[in-house]
């Protein structure tokens, strides 16, 4: 039992006899009048400016005066995802064509295709000679690899087989995103940035 100045007496359960209510009130009586110890406070530590500036510069190692220190040790208001509890999202893949040089690029030649799936920073790369998916189907190969890789990826269906292929507006581009969304029998949704 516990005594509290605002809230009165508090009764334990009590284990014993059931004829012992003349001592329960008792015991609850004396221990009100003496109440608990208090284990007390921490000493307050008193800091110099110049010891308080030396930590502040790294906050190395950890000081209990420190409210930061204290702070990111602190284990109640943590922001972590929760497996599962997450709302299930359509996997976005982007990509776009590049050059090493800028030699290249003022001579449209030796272009690159960079593909990034932008939930987990996956990157494919690859040097194709040209741009677009030629004339004669002589870019299948492209296509092909970079369906592959985005099953890799684990985009054979995302939510009911959707994944959304972001691209500039360029022509070669689009026409490479939509053959690489048709072949891979995805649904697309088309995002000109």
């Amino acid at each position: 039992a516990f005594l509290h100045p605002n809230l009165g007496v508090k009764k334990a359960p009590r284990v014993g006899n059931e004829g012992d209510e003349g001592n329960e009130e008792e015991d609850l009586r004396q221990e009100g009048e003496e109440g608990r110890r208090s284990k007390g406070l921490a000493d307050v530590v008193r800091v110099s400016k110049e010891e308080r500036e030396e930590h502040e510069r790294t906050h190395a190692p950890y000081k209990s005066w420190c409210k930061y220190c204290v702070k990111g040790r602190g284990r109640n208001e943590q922001h972590r995802r929760q497996k599962g509890k997450e709302e299930p999202t359509v996997p976005r893949v982007s990509m776009d064509y590049f050059f090493m040089s800028k030699e290249d690029e003022g001579a449209h030649k030796n272009p690159l295709i960079v593909m990034v799936d932008e939930d987990t920073g996956e990157k494919y790369a690859r040097a194709v000679g040209r741009k677009g998916v030629g004339d004669n189907n002589e870019m299948d190969w492209l296509v092909k690899d970079m369906s592959e890789e985005m099953k890799v990826w684990g985009h054979a269906g995302g939510i009911g087989g959707k994944v959304i292929m972001k691209s500039d507006g360029e022509e070669a581009i689009r026409k490479l995103r939509d053959t690489v969304a048709l072949d891979a029998e995805r649904y697309l949704a088309a995002h000109e940035a």
